[in-house]
């Protein structure tokens, strides 16, 4: 395991330059658009495997509400992306 911890370290990026790259705001924006499109998605996917596996009702409100809430994040990344 030591090893493996060492190889891992060794493979680790440079964290200052992505810092630097980080102060572009786009980019920011741009990370702010990923990780709500992925939480949004997780949301999602969590309410279907609730239904499927343990037989919880479909939240169908909820549902259009996660989607819409993906269309925001795809527009901010959008407009991110064009300026």
């Amino acid at each position: 395991m030591e090893q493996y911890v060492q190889d891992a370290l060794r493979t680790e990026p440079e964290y200052s330059k992505a810092v630097e790259r980080l102060r572009d705001e786009r980019l920011v924006r741009l990370l702010h658009v990923a990780i709500g499109l992925a939480t949004e998605a997780g949301e999602f996917l969590d309410m279907l495997k609730k239904h499927i596996y343990y037989g919880k009702p479909v939240d169908i409100p909820n549902a259009i509400e996660e989607m819409g809430d993906t269309t925001w994040y795809l527009r901010v990344g959008v407009d991110a992306l064009e300026t």
